[in-house]
This record gives structure tokens, sequence and C-alpha cells, in this order.
């Protein structure tokens, strides 16, 4: 049996961390032939291949999306 002058702990409530994680970064690229490294966050170094006919690729290691411009040519 509790005593009654024992003060009884009321949870904290506090607002909700944010969670939420970053949009991958995005890049329009003049080639279809591009490397990756993951930039800030660091990963071995990768070549990716955009279809033209998708016209994006992204990278397998940090999610980087490449974009090929319309303009762009289908050069390496």
């Amino acid at each position: 049996m509790r005593a009654s002058n024992v003060p009884v702990a009321m949870p904290y409530l506090m607002e909700p961390a944010d969670m939420s994680i970053p949009e991958p970064e995005t890049e329009e690229v003049t080639k279809t032939r591009i490397s990756c490294d993951g930039g800030n966050l660091g990963h071995p170094l990768v070549w990716l291949q955009i279809d033209p006919k998708i016209g994006y690729v992204e990278c397998g290691y940090c999610d980087k999306k490449f974009v090929l411009k319309e303009d762009a040519g289908a050069g390496h």
C-alpha cells in the first residue's frame, strides 16, 4: 500500500521529435554516364548509367537521384 504523502511521478509530456528523413539529393546532369561517391555521406565511387527513355537513375548507396536534363544529348 502506498503512503498518501508520497508524490506520484507524472509522465513528462513533450512534443514529438522531428524524426523525418530528409529527401535524397537530386542533381540535373547533361550526360548519361555519371559517377557518385556519396558527397558528404561518403561511399565507394560508383558509375551509373541513365537510360534516356527513363530519364534518371538513383544511386544504390545514398539514393541520390541524377536526372538527365531535357536538352541533354545521349553522350557519355
